[in-house]
């Protein structure tokens, strides 16, 4: 799924700090992949893989992001949580 142009705009600052505190940003450039587990293993493809994966863990299944990847979680909590509400009711199952 393509991210609006909008979106990218203001996902860009966020994104690039997201890579450089999970360890896919070097101070060389050259890094390609990140050191540490993964909460889904296709979070290896890309740091935008893994950075979507670790929103929807933090969103859905907090617990596996704090066994696994709990530096993320930190950061998550402080630079990007007053963004990421859920709505009452939202995940009710009709």
């Amino acid at each position: 799924m393509a991210l609006s142009s909008t979106t990218r705009k203001w996902l860009a600052p966020y994104f690039k700090q997201y890579k450089q505190a999970s360890g896919w940003d070097s101070t060389d450039g050259a890094t390609k992949e990140r050191k540490g587990d993964f909460v889904d293993p296709d979070g290896k493809l890309s740091p935008e893989e893994d950075f979507a994966n670790n929103i929807e863990f933090y969103l859905f299944e907090r617990s596996t992001l704090k066994t696994r990847s709990p530096e993320i979680l930190k950061w998550i909590d402080k630079i990007l949580a007053k963004f990421l509400k859920l709505e009452k009711g939202c995940l009710d199952v009709e």
